[in-house]
């Protein structure tokens, strides 16, 4: 994890979060937040070891996952999303930490800060749902989970980002189930958005995923039978963003349920456009963080963990409705709607 933050922000960003940060000794035990808090605080671990533990109904909390030294915490109120764990110290530990209301301030305001910031936590959560994969005997398989709906990702884009989308990428349809969309251990040489019909990402099961140099080079059909189905992922959601961020091999495959079309854009038109332009990489790397985040949502309640329905979490809001996130699926529905008509998949 240390070569990620350390690799994504500049001197400049490091300086601000020295600025007005501070570290603080934690004693084991202690709770840093609970499930379904906005944590008022965001934290790099510097030293030491945090538990974050969940549980199904009418049983104990357990361990979910373990974080070390370079991993963050308190990353949701960044996406405005709740995430039901709990964060325990399990060691003393040594954080860094600054609050909610300072780093969102910053972020307004300092686009390139807000474009790092955003590629470092999509890179540190594609490496938490890879250790997820890379354990499968942990996943409570479900064949019929789909991840949430993902107008809000349309609703994060502006007219001119869906714009070039549209000016670079390429319609692929696929009238089979079963069809490989990505294939476990191959290089992802594109993103793909979901406009029509339903995906299956797949992890091996088992203890131990196999070696990716061994699973790039076996025939994909072969080893279907060794793999399972932990999520799905419908129109408007992106397929790929585990293997975009990093080129590191990757053990899940993505297939079609049924007939489906995706946008295929290029990765190295993507890279570029993300280079040179700052405020585009910003909004797409928080689109990135937030499918990721649902990705693990999705994930955690395969490892035993109830995921709250979106009745539940409206019942823990005590009716508050966050009126900023409908408007914002509401402007992602139009959005999307209109680029599927511009691409004549809709008339």
């Amino acid at each position: 994890m240390a070569e990620i933050l350390l690799k994504e922000l500049s001197n400049a960003d490091i300086d601000w979060l020295v600025s007005v940060g501070s570290t603080a000794q934690v004693a084991a035990g202690t709770t840093l937040f609970k499930g379904g808090e906005y944590p008022e605080m965001f934290h790099i671990i510097l030293d030491g070891e945090v538990s974050l533990l969940g549980s199904a109904k009418g049983e104990d909390l357990r361990e979910i996952a373990r974080l070390g030294s370079s991993d963050v915490l308190g990353v949701s109120p960044l996406f405005k999303t709740h995430l039901q764990l709990e964060a325990k110290a399990a060691t003393d530990v040594r954080l860094f930490s600054l609050s909610q209301k300072q780093l969102a301030a910053k972020l307004a305001s300092d686009i390139t800060f807000k474009a790092h910031l955003y590629r470092a936590i999509a890179l540190i959560l594609s490496d938490r749902l890879r250790q997820i994969y890379a354990t499968p005997d942990q996943l409570r398989f479900a064949n019929n989970q789909a991840a949430k709906e993902a107008m809000l990702v349309f609703g994060e884009l502006r007219d001119s980002d869906i714009d070039w989308l549209m000016s670079v990428g390429k319609i692929q349809q696929y009238s089979a189930p079963d069809d490989f969309l990505v294939q476990a251990g191959r290089p992802v040489e594109a993103l793909y958005i979901v406009l029509s019909g339903q995906f299956a990402v797949h992890v091996f099961q088992g203890s131990r995923a196999p070696d990716p140099i061994s699973v790039c080079f076996e025939c994909p059909y072969k080893m279907a039978d060794t793999m399972s189905v932990v999520t799905h992922l419908t129109k408007g959601q992106m397929a790929g963003t585990i293997a975009f961020l990093d080129f590191r091999p990757h053990l899940f495959s993505i297939r079609t349920t049924d007939d489906a079309m995706v946008l295929r854009i290029p990765r190295p038109q993507l890279a570029a456009k993300l280079l040179q332009d700052m405020n585009f990489s910003a909004r797409f790397h928080r689109i990135l963080g937030l499918q990721l985040l649902d990705l693990l949502q999705a994930s955690m309640g395969h490892l035993g963990h109830d995921v709250p329905s979106e009745d539940e979490e409206l019942d823990e809001m005590d009716g508050e409705i966050d009126m900023e996130a409908l408007q914002s699926a509401s402007q992602g529905a139009v959005r999307f709607n209109w680029m599927l008509k511009q691409l004549g998949t809709i008339s």
